[in-house]
């Protein structure tokens, strides 16, 4: 009976003791994430914390969409594939930037959203 409750014991500090590690880890990005870019969207304009990137350098976006319409962000030369956005939402993703040096596109390619760019260069 002794040895029952030691072991009970043990196992409610070892859970408990996972609980608060687990507690103080939520909301961290993971290491390999990188840096965070907040990007917002609205009618008819992308704007972005940062608009400049090192090659292959992984980058977490956080993508909100403030406008009264469903977004989307794209770059098909960036490698960035479609993330949607639907009103009044935020999605985030880990992204890459390509390991080419150079100017590419960041779009919402939404039917009637032409215009709706900013460009982002990649340079050492």
């Amino acid at each position: 009976m002794r040895r029952n409750s030691r072991l009970l014991i043990a196992a409610s500090v070892a859970a408990a003791n996972a609980a608060l590690l687990a507690g103080c880890s939520q909301g961290a990005a993971p290491a390999s994430a990188g840096r965070q870019v907040r990007v917002t969207l609205s009618e008819y304009r992308i704007e972005a914390d940062s608009t400049s990137f090192k090659p292959g350098e992984k980058v977490r976006l956080i993508v909100e969409n403030k406008g009264r319409e469903d977004h989307e962000l794209e770059s098909d030369a960036g490698r960035l594939d479609e993330v949607k956005v639907p009103i009044g939402t935020t999605r985030t993703v880990t992204w890459t930037a390509p390991s080419k040096e150079g100017t590419y596109p960041l779009e919402c390619d939404m039917p009637g959203h032409t215009g709706m760019t900013i460009q982002f260069s990649v340079a050492p």
